[in-house]
């Protein structure tokens, strides 16, 4: 950084690079020396990448332990955020509001989209002509909700 080869976006970069890294001192030196070797080509985005793209190769298990963990971090905030909310809009309807899992959400969606399907009828006038459903996927969905309620 003082002779100015390197910016403190991309030694920050590095360093935290570095520190995602199992423990073996051979194997951080050698991902330092790669790292400052591509300053002169990437900026600290493109080093960010270049970074990332070294862990998956090095420690391929160490970042599906960061996913993982990351995504069980998601999921216990999204069931400890879950809500559900039906409110008076004012006008003569209803308002429903929520935030559930992703498991909750694939739970509904499978017992509400099979109710969702079109209903074809008869017309009334003359007896044979199909006439298709008028309401919109959104409208279906809403009444799958009830049905099931």
């Amino acid at each position: 950084m003082v002779a100015g080869a390197v910016s403190p976006e991309q030694a920050d970069v590095i360093v935290r690079t570095l520190a995602d890294l199992p423990g073996a001192p051979h194997l951080r030196r050698r991902a330092e020396v790669a790292l400052l070797e591509e300053t002169g080509a990437l900026d600290a985005t493109e080093l960010t990448r270049a970074g990332r793209h070294l862990l998956t190769v090095v420690d391929p298990d160490g970042v599906d332990r960061k996913l993982e963990a990351q995504l069980d971090r998601e999921d216990r905030a999204a069931h400890a955020h879950r809500h559900l909310a039906i409110t008076d809009d004012g006008a003569g309807g209803v308002r429903v509001k929520g935030r559930g899992t992703i498991e909750d959400g694939a739970v509904l969606k499978a017992a509400l989209l099979p109710l969702t399907c079109p209903r074809p009828a008869v017309d009334e006038t003359d007896g044979a002509e199909p006439v298709y459903d008028p309401r919109d996927h959104g409208a279906r969905l809403w009444d799958a909700l009830v049905q099931t309620a």
